[in-house]
């Protein structure tokens, strides 16, 4: 059995309702790490969760406000983790100081699911670094290496704006694929091999971008290989 994972672009639960409709099919125990938060920003995150929650199934929702608190603790008794947006290098530290991600990697294993938005989709990716000049790298971290659930990088909240930015990185890692995300908009895949085809949810296009060009636009509902050249 393998997990699956979902990444949205970091707009209102509105603007991603295709992406959270598919992942929150069947789920009924929801963890939740908004520390890429701060001040009243995560003091006030679950009530934006279940905001966006409403008028769902019910969905028993537990929140993680310091997950170094919670470093070894099983994950087995959830169905998702939901990672949502503020700080990327913040979020990135606080993982790795809490020790989390081998239990994560389990989960998804086991059949988990994972979504991350923002800052929690960038995480998702090889790199945290296509977030520095966007993000303050408070941390000055010199690993940058992010999770690898999708073997590309990610650009959530991707525009027209954000072309000069997906380009210049792409020029700059010519190995690797980056995916824009639009705020309305996300993608998904089975993690049985991640590596291989990656499926835009929608409902707006998500935008590939390889050696400094935009090489593909993909529609809602079609896939795509991480290995398009």
């Amino acid at each position: 059995m393998s997990g699956a994972v979902y990444l949205g672009g970091g707009g209102s639960a509105s603007d991603e309702a295709a992406v959270w409709d598919e992942m929150l099919d069947g789920v009924r125990s929801l963890l939740y790490w908004p520390v890429a938060l701060s001040g009243t920003m995560l003091t006030g995150a679950e009530q934006w969760l279940r905001a966006g929650l409403a008028g769902r199934p019910t969905i028993t929702v537990t929140t993680w406000m310091d997950l170094s608190e919670h470093a070894g603790d099983p994950l087995s008794a959830f169905d998702l983790i939901f990672v949502g947006g503020g700080n990327t290098f913040d979020l990135h530290h606080r993982l790795s100081t809490a020790g989390l991600e081998s239990s994560l990697r389990s989960f998804l294993g086991n059949g988990g699911r994972y979504y991350g938005g923002s800052a929690g989709a960038v995480l998702a990716g090889r790199s945290i670094g296509i977030a520095a000049g966007i993000d303050d790298d408070r941390i000055g971290a010199a690993d940058h290496s992010a999770l690898g659930l999708i073997g590309a990088d990610l650009l959530p909240h991707y525009s027209p704006d954000w072309l000069g930015h997906a380009r210049d990185w792409s020029v700059r890692h010519p190995d690797r694929l980056l995916i824009g995300i639009p705020e309305a908009g996300g993608i998904g895949c089975v993690m049985e091999d991640p590596t291989e085809r990656v499926r835009a949810i929608g409902p707006d296009p998500v935008r590939l971008f390889r050696r400094g060009e935009m090489i593909g636009e993909v529609a809602a509902g079609e896939d795509f290989a991480l290995t398009v050249q």
